[in-house]
């Protein structure tokens, strides 16, 4: 498992990040607020801010007796939200700027041995999965549509669209593709242009950030 947000930086970075891919633009400390207040207005993004900075407390909750009763309350409380929301979104495992689509209208599977790159986004009712021991390798700024599944130990290349309801099974490495149907292959070579400006917005930040 790879440690993402080790330091308080890299917890911040990846908060901005996930505020850009949901909204555009980097939140005010006041809309901050209002999302920790009233939850209900960008629910994805809630739950994703919850789920970074309990990545930050397990990669830090071996430096003292404190770090891991804070881990372990934070654990606890981030275990119950999954089942409320009936999703299953383990700690090292997105990179920055993800965006969740339909947040708690369907179920989202994600196997703590998956890696998912940088400015992705998935929706309600995926499953990103282990098969014969191995987990998926999604590349940058991929989208993966509404109840789809990738399964085993395959690649997905940077900017793929995986459609809805598709099941990939086999690698696909061509890029700026749109994968579906089930087993899933290639049906069009278009992708969308709100997905390259969400991950140039991302990139220009994080590069900003260096």
């Amino acid at each position: 498992m790879k440690n993402r947000i080790n330091s308080k930086k890299d917890l911040n970075t990846y908060l901005i990040c996930d505020e850009i891919a949901f909204t555009g633009h980097k939140l005010s400390t006041i809309r901050r607020i209002l999302l920790c207040l009233a939850r209900h207005q960008n629910l994805g993004l809630w739950f994703l801010k919850k789920n970074r900075r309990l990545e930050y407390r397990f990669n830090n909750r071996n430096k003292s007796p404190f770090h891991k009763l804070v881990y372990f309350l934070a654990g606890y409380r981030y275990v119950r939200w999954q089942h409320q929301y009936s999703c299953s979104i383990p700690v090292n495992v997105i990179g920055p700027g993800f965006r969740i689509w339909h947040f708690a209208q369907g179920s989202i599977i994600i196997n703590d041995q998956a890696i998912i790159g940088t400015g992705c986004s998935i929706s309600a009712g995926c499953c990103i999965g282990q098969a014969k021991e191995h987990a998926p390798i999604i590349g940058d700024a991929c989208e993966i549509c509404l109840n789809a599944t990738v399964l085993g130990g395959i690649h997905v290349a940077d900017r793929t669209v995986i459609g809805a309801n598709a099941l990939v099974l086999k690698s696909s490495e061509e890029s700026e593709v749109t994968i579906a149907g089930s087993p899933a292959s290639v049906i069009s070579h278009h992708y969308a242009e709100y997905n390259r400006t969400r991950y140039g917005k991302i990139m220009q930040f994080l590069q900003s950030r260096d």
